[in-house]
């Protein structure tokens, strides 16, 4: 059974009883050194008719405060028992959880979840990607891309590059991009998206850009006028370092 002091049953801090126990000793002292100086502490001049007062006073406030330092005060400590741990009896029976074929856990993992974070970026970038492209501004769609690049046919190694294909494509007469607006987005990653089983040209695509299966397509459904259906555009994303970034297209 552990003791502790006063001081600790009333949760003073150790400092606080220190300063307390000079007060006492000044006290103490002071019928017998008035007015002298001991360096830490000076004690104060007493009159003669108050150091009659403090010689009883002063050693009955000194030993309080000794006595106050003292362990002399119990403390219940609770001793571990054999019940803090459950009785066998106690402890519920677990149904063991089969344990997945290698197959389910493949799918499990290299297909994430269309909620994830990098799904909705991939998302995000598919819509801005329409609006640079309604706009023809090629820098914000350098910005998203990440080379090498897939573009009609071709595979662009940089910035260059980008910026000569559509100086190209904005020389060759195209209808009006004013009309176009933008129906669905949805995101597959390539795994989902070669599941469909073999399509030469996606596959061609795929064999000349950098990749692996847990990055993500992009389908857009865009309309012309009052065409609600539209058509299907597929936007090629790369996840690169924490970003994800466009890696081509393909109408």
């Amino acid at each position: 059974m552990d003791k502790i002091s006063l001081f600790r049953v009333l949760g003073l801090p150790d400092s606080f009883g220190a300063v307390l126990l000079i007060l006492a000793l000044i006290l103490l002292l002071s019928p017998y050194f008035s007015g002298a100086d001991f360096g830490i502490f000076k004690i104060p001049v007493i009159s003669q008719p108050g150091r009659k007062s403090i010689k009883i006073l002063g050693p009955i406030v000194f030993i309080l405060c000794v006595l106050s330092f003292l362990p002399v005060f119990s403390t219940k400590t609770t001793a571990p028992t054999s019940t803090a741990q459950p009785s066998p009896a106690l402890i519920p029976l677990v149904t063991p959880t089969p344990i997945p074929t290698p197959s389910s856990t493949a799918n499990a993992t290299s297909t994430p979840s269309l909620g994830s974070a990098d799904a909705i970026a991939a998302q995000k970038l598919g819509a801005e990607w329409f609006s640079a492209m309604k706009r023809h501004d090629v820098e914000v769609l350098i910005h998203m891309a990440d080379f090498p690049f897939y573009f009609d046919q071709e595979i662009l190694a940089g910035p260059d590059d980008m910026r000569r294909r559509f100086r190209d494509s904005a020389s060759k007469p195209n209808s009006d991009t004013k009309t176009l607006h933008l129906g669905s987005v949805k995101a597959r990653t390539i795994a989902e998206w070669k599941q469909g089983g073999f399509e030469a040209e996606r596959d061609r695509i795929l064999g000349n850009i950098t990749y692996n299966d847990n990055d993500f397509v992009v389908i857009l459904t865009i309309g012309n006028g009052l065409n609600t259906e539209g058509e299907g555009v597929v936007l090629y994303m790369r996840k690169v370092g924490s970003k994800i970034k466009l890696a081509g297209f393909w109408d």
